[in-house]
Order: structure tokens, then C-alpha cells, then sequence
């Protein structure tokens, strides 16, 4: 059952690579695995932050161009350290899934608090990897992570609310 679960999550993930709308169903499956509309929401708040940079700067090797208003997550130079910054941009888009329906609901939602380092760890491990496959060009490699890191966060969502 849980390789079905990654699947749905390694195909919602591309999808959601392709056009900014397609975050919906992704989130929304979030949510249901949960039982919470709410960490589907903060699924889509989490995700929304940029992130290009980033994901480019860990397949290519290369640092990031610095500041952007549009990544003003990475804030500290942190831009210019592409696998810290990749940590962290998988950790700011666990937060609000991990935090907000805990403090909402005083626990009524269980182990959302897992969903952080799940975000971090299922955001930087694809990265990681591509990043040292050299056959593939760019668009490949971007678009395998995006299909690695559904697989893996919905595998770990999935163990999540057993």
C-alpha cells in the first residue's frame, strides 16, 4: 500500500512542477491523509515560497545568484550555500504543515509535527543524489527530484498517519 501512496505522491509532485495550480490536488492529498483541511492549506502556504534558485544551484553545483525579493527566505547569504539552503527550504515549506494544525487544533491532529524534517529531509535527498548524475541534463534532472521527493514525503506521510 505505502508504494501506492508514494506514486500518488511522486506523480502530484510533478504535477505540481508543471503549473503553479496543479499545488491543489497535491495539497489536498496532504490534507486527507491527515483528516485536516488545514495542513493541506499550509502545504500550499509552505510550497508557495520561492525556490528555483535553489533547486538550480544543488543539480548544477553552482552557488545561487544571491538575494532575490522573491527568495527573501534566504536571507544571511544563505543563498550562497546551495545544500544548507536546500535544507532549509525543505524545512520553511514543513513548518506551517507542522506547526499550525498543532497549535490550532491542540493536537487533535496527530504527528503533524513529523511533517518538518520529513519536508527538509524529502526536499534535499533528490537534490543530493541528481546532483551527481551527470547523464542527465538540467530538465531531467529537475524533473526527477520533483518525481524522488513526492515519492519519498508521501511514503513518510503515509507512515505518518497509521
Amino acid at each position: 500500500m505505502f508504494l501506492i501512496y508514494g506514486l500518488l505522491g511522486a506523480t502530484l509532485d510533478r504535477l505540481r512542477g508543471t503549473r503553479s495550480y496543479l499545488v491543489l490536488p497535491y495539497a489536498f492529498a496532504t490534507g486527507y491523509m491527515f483528516d485536516s483541511i488545514t495542513v493541506g492549506l499550509m502545504f500550499i502556504l509552505g510550497e508557495s515560497l520561492g525556490w528555483g534558485g535553489v533547486v538550480n544551484a544543488m543539480l548544477t553545483g553552482k552557488k545561487t545568484q544571491g538575494y532575490d525579493i522573491t527568495r527573501s527566505w534566504q536571507s544571511f547569504r544563505m543563498g550562497q550555500h546551495p545544500h544548507l539552503s536546500a535544507l532549509y527550504r525543505g524545512f520553511l515549506w514543513g513548518l506551517p504543515m507542522g506547526l499550525v494544525p498543532k497549535i490550532l487544533f491542540m493536537g487533535e491532529v496527530k504527528n503533524t509535527l513529523f511533517l518538518i524534517p520529513l519536508m527538509a529531509i524529502s526536499f534535499y535527498l533528490p537534490l543530493l543524489v541528481f546532483r551527481c548524475i551527470k547523464n542527465l541534463s538540467l530538465k531531467q534532472k529537475w524533473e526527477m527530484q520533483e518525481y524522488v521527493r513526492g515519492f519519498l514525503f508521501f511514503i513518510g506521510v503515509y507512515f505518518l498517519t497509521l
